[in-house]
């Protein structure tokens, strides 16, 4: 008896072929699947993190704007934000408060002491700076635009001392030299500015930066670059990656005499995006 050894046919072994290949292709799928899902996890968890903290820094940074001091300018696909930032404010005495005239703002000529209704609640006191400034009644219009650098601001250098006033409770601000203001405002409200700060979104490079300590200019255009602003002395952070788009808008609200400005930011990963918007409603009575 003869016994024949049978090898696999042409169809059987292109049969096996197959079912290998498909069962491979099972495999690496299998393999591949859980780490593609953790990087793009990852890669999500990454880009809203860092919207996030961004977000909540310009969030932060324009509470503390003084009003109605927000601009903006768009030059090459820069968008550029500035605005003049709030240290502490106080309240001045009424008109109908009787007090001594050292202690009372005069307007309309220059006067070097005047005291607040209630203490500046964030300044460590006293104060003795020639790097800070005083506004009040600031609306950005003309001849009450605190950018202009006169009527309601103290000029650049003035020596801006603050400590106890003569009650309990009130604060004296002396300036070197004194300081002519124009108009209180019926807010009779006194801001202590550290200066101007302003942001650079650039979906060009996809990042937005943050300037501060730089010297003001009454006319944006010559802050709205980054040679201009370090040129000016500013301090930069890069405070966000993955910008792809920045836009802002003004609508003004003539009853409530109110401007809000909406900025929205896209920050993008790969395929993956998140869509910003933040609001500041300013008070055009300063």
């Amino acid at each position: 008896m003869r016994v024949h050894n049978q090898g696999l046919t042409l169809v059987e072994l292109v049969v096996a072929l197959t079912v290998t290949v498909i069962i491979a292709s099972f495999s690496v799928t299998l393999i591949s699947a859980p780490p593609a899902a953790m990087e793009a996890s990852t890669r999500r968890a990454s880009l809203g993190e860092n919207a996030t903290q961004a977000v909540m820094l310009v969030e932060r940074d324009w509470r503390n704007a003084l009003p109605n001091s927000l601009r903006f300018r768009s030059t090459a696909g820069v968008l550029a934000v500035e605005y003049l930032a709030v240290l502490d404010t106080a309240v001045l005495f009424r008109d109908d408060i009787a007090v001594a005239a050292n202690q009372r703002l005069t307007i309309g000529v220059p006067d070097a002491q005047f005291e607040t209704l209630g203490a500046f609640a964030q300044l460590t006191k006293p104060v003795d700076s020639t790097a800070i400034y005083v506004a009040v009644h600031h609306t950005g219009a003309a001849g009450a635009n605190a950018w202009a650098l006169a009527n309601v601001i103290s000029a650049p250098g003035t020596r801006v001392q603050i400590d106890a006033g003569g009650s309990a409770g009130q604060d004296q601000v002396r300036l070197t030299p004194a300081m002519n203001f124009t108009s209180v405002g019926a807010s009779r409200r006194v801001y202590i500015l550290s200066g101007a700060v302003s942001y650079l979104c650039n979906p060009v490079n996809g990042t937005l930066a943050r300037y501060s300590g730089y010297a003001i200019a009454s006319n944006q255009a010559l802050r709205d670059t980054d040679a201009e602003l370090l040129g000016a002395g500013a301090a930069r952070s890069v405070i966000a990656t993955g910008i792809a788009n920045c836009r802002i808008a003004a609508t003004a609200n003539a009853t409530a005499s109110q401007t809000t400005h909406h900025l929205t930011m896209t920050f993008r990963s790969g395929t993956d995006q998140l869509v910003f918007d933040i609001s500041r409603v300013g008070d055009n009575a300063g």
